[in-house]
C-alpha cells in the first residue's frame, strides 16, 4: 500500500513538474543563447571597496551600508536570459540585495528589483515576470545592503536561458531560500520569496496530488486484475503532500530560530534593541529621554513614516507622548504650550526654519522652538 502510494506520487511529481516547467520554458529562451557568465575579473566595483582574491571578489560595504558591483554587459537579451544565478560565499554578511539594470529602451532610467531572500550561498532568481526585465541590457549591477563595513564575497554571476533545469533550480530556490521575517510576517506566509513571479507550493502540491491519484487510478484500470482501489492509498498520498508542504515551513522556522539566536541570545533588552532593525531609532530616542529628563512633560512625536512614528512613540513610553497616525501630525499651535517637547523623526513633512527658530506646518501654524538635538535619524525641539 505504501509502496503503491510512493510510486504514484513519484510519477505524479515528475509529470506535474514537467508540465509546469515546460509551460515556463515555452516560447522563452533560445538554443543559441543558453547563458552568459561573469567571473570576478569582469566585475567593476561602483560603491564600497573591492579586492580580488582566491577566485572571488571581496566587497566591503561603505558608510551608507551599500556595495555596488556592475558586470560588463554586452547587449544581453533579457527576454532570452531570464534566470539570474549569483554565487556568494556562505559567510557573506549583507542583509539585502537588489538587482539593478538599464536597457536600450529605458536608456538612463535605472530599473531595479529587491530580492527577498538573504544574499548568501547559491542564489537562483527567475526574472521572467519582473517589470522591466526585457529588451537589450546595457548594464547590470548588484546592490548589496547591510551594516557599514559588512563583507561580501562574490564568486560568479550568470544570466541563463529559462530552460528546464534552470527553471527547476530557480523554482526550488524560490520555495526554500531563507528570507528573514518582515513586519507583515505576523499576518501571512506567502510560501515564496518572489510573490507573483513564481508557482506557489500549495497549488503545486494540490496538482501533484491530483495527478498522482489519476496515475493510481490509471494503474487500476490497466492492471485491474492485480490492483484494487484503496482509499487508504489516496489518504497516504494526501498526507505525504501535506507533510512535504509543512516541512518547507518548518525549515524556515528553524533557520529563523538560528538567526534570532545568533543575533540576540544572552543579551539584555537594551542590547537587543541596539542589534535590531531599530538600532538607530532606539539610540536616538535614548538620547531624547536623557535630554528630557525627569518629570511629566508633554512630548509630541511626528513622522511621515507610520512605522518610525509608532516605534518612536513606543520607545518614549511611559512619558506623556502624543502621536497621530494621520495628518496633521501635530495639533494646532495654540494647543502646544511652552516647555513641551517635539520629536521630529525623519522622514517628516514639517519644516524647521533655522534663522527664525520656528517649526512650520499646515497652512499657517508656526511654533517658536529651541533645537536640542539634531541627528540623521531625527531632531528634538523644546517649545519656547
Amino acid at each position: 500500500m505504501l509502496r503503491t502510494a510512493l510510486i504514484s506520487l513519484i510519477i505524479g511529481l515528475l509529470l506535474t513538474s514537467s508540465i509546469f516547467l515546460f509551460l515556463d520554458s515555452a516560447g522563452r529562451g533560445s538554443s543559441r543563447a543558453l547563458g552568459k557568465s561573469w567571473d570576478p575579473g569582469e566585475m567593476r566595483v561602483v560603491a564600497g571597496h573591492g579586492a580580488k582574491s582566491g577566485g572571488g571578489l571581496f566587497l566591503v560595504l561603505n558608510q551608507a551600508g551599500q556595495g555596488i558591483v556592475e558586470v560588463a554587459s554586452k547587449s544581453e537579451k533579457l527576454d532570452e536570459l531570464s534566470v539570474l544565478h549569483v554565487t556568494l560565499n556562505e559567510g557573506s554578511a549583507a542583509d539585502g540585495l537588489m538587482v539593478a539594470w538599464r536597457t536600450k529602451l529605458s536608456r538612463e532610467k535605472l530599473l531595479h528589483y529587491r530580492v527577498a531572500a538573504a544574499p548568501a550561498g547559491s542564489l537562483w532568481l527567475s526574472m521572467k515576470d519582473v517589470p522591466g526585465w526585457e529588451g537589450i541590457a546595457t548594464s547590470i549591477g548588484l546592490v548589496f545592503l547591510g551594516p557599514p563595513g559588512a563583507r561580501v564575497e562574490i564568486r560568479s554571476v550568470e544570466l541563463l536561458a529559462p530552460v528546464f533545469p534552470y527553471n527547476a533550480q530557480a523554482l526550488l530556490s524560490d520555495w526554500t531560500d531563507f528570507a528573514a521575517w518582515k513586519l507583515h510576517s505576523i499576518n501571512a506566509h506567502p510560501g515564496v520569496n518572489s510573490s507573483g513571479n513564481s508557482h506557489y507550493p500549495v497549488p503545486f502540491a494540490a496538482a501533484v496530488l491530483v495527478v498522482s491519484i489519476l496515475v493510481y487510478l490509471s494503474g487500476f484500470f490497466i492492471l485491474r486484475r492485480k490492483v484494487n482501489i484503496e482509499l487508504r492509498v489516496v489518504a497516504i498520498m494526501f498526507l505525504i503532500c501535506w507533510i512535504a508542504l509543512d516541512m518547507i515551513w518548518q525549515a524556515r522556522l528553524l533557520r529563523q530560530l538560528d538567526a534570532t539566536r545568533e543575533a540576540f541570545a544572552g543579551k539584555t533588552p537594551s542590547e537587543k534593541r541596539v542589534e535590531g532593525r531599530d538600532a538607530n531609532l532606539f539610540g536616538f530616542i535614548s538620547r531624547v529621554r536623557e535630554e528630557i529628563g525627569p518629570g511629566h512633560p508633554r512630548v509630541f512625536v511626528t513622522s511621515s513614516n507610520d512605522y518610525t512614528g509608532m516605534r518612536g512613540a513606543y520607545f518614549l513610553y511611559p512619558l506623556n507622548v502624543y502621536w497621530q497616525r494621520k495628518p496633521p501630525s501635530l495639533p494646532l499651535a495654540e494647543s502646544i504650550t511652552r516647555g513641551d517637547f517635539i520629536v521630529l523623526l525623519k522622514p517628516t513633512q514639517l519644516f524647521y526654519d533655522s534663522p527664525s527658530s520656528t517649526i512650520q506646518y499646515g497652512d499657517k501654524s508656526r511654533l517658536s522652538v529651541r533645537r536640542i538635538l539634531s541627528t540623521p535619524t531625527g531632531d528634538l525641539f523644546q517649545v519656547i
